[in-house]
């Protein structure tokens, strides 16, 4: 984290990931701000979180909007300034290829050019072309071979 310019916290949506959420961004905010009453102490003063993003959402997924409603209450006490992402076409969805190459490759550059491959990478780049500006970065765009 040290070494981070930015960080996306990916969470799944359920209560303990929530708590889990609020947590590193109070670490992240004594990183980037130092211990209270000791702001020269901070280790990471330029560390800028991008945004919550929900991940592991499953094809049929129910409605989330209590879970929602209460991480957006915990985003806005956290030491840092972060939004949850709630544009749900930015959202992860628990798919088979990422399952299928865990642990030997990334699915996103993997080979396959089948529709479970592309509706992955159209969903990552979804995300990629949203948080691009906020780093400072064009949109590029690319197509698997």
């Amino acid at each position: 984290m040290c070494a981070s310019t930015h960080v996306l916290v990916p969470t799944i949506i359920d209560g303990l990931s929530n708590d889990a959420v609020a947590k590193y961004l109070d670490q992240i905010a004594t990183h980037k701000l130092g211990p209270h009453g000791a702001q020269h102490l901070a280790i990471c003063p330029s560390i800028e979180p991008l945004g919550v993003v929900c991940t592991m959402i499953p094809p049929q997924h129910p409605k989330f909007d209590g879970i929602l409603n209460e991480l957006d209450q915990k985003l806005d006490q956290a030491g840092v300034p972060t939004q949850l992402l709630r544009d749900e076409s930015l959202w992860i969805r628990r798919r088979p290829p990422y399952s299928d190459c865990a642990g030997e490759r990334i699915a996103y550059a993997a080979m396959p050019n089948n529709q479970a491959y592309k509706e992955l990478r159209d969903e990552i780049d979804r995300l990629g072309i949203v948080l691009a500006p906020k780093l400072g970065k064009n949109v590029r765009s690319w197509t698997m071979q």
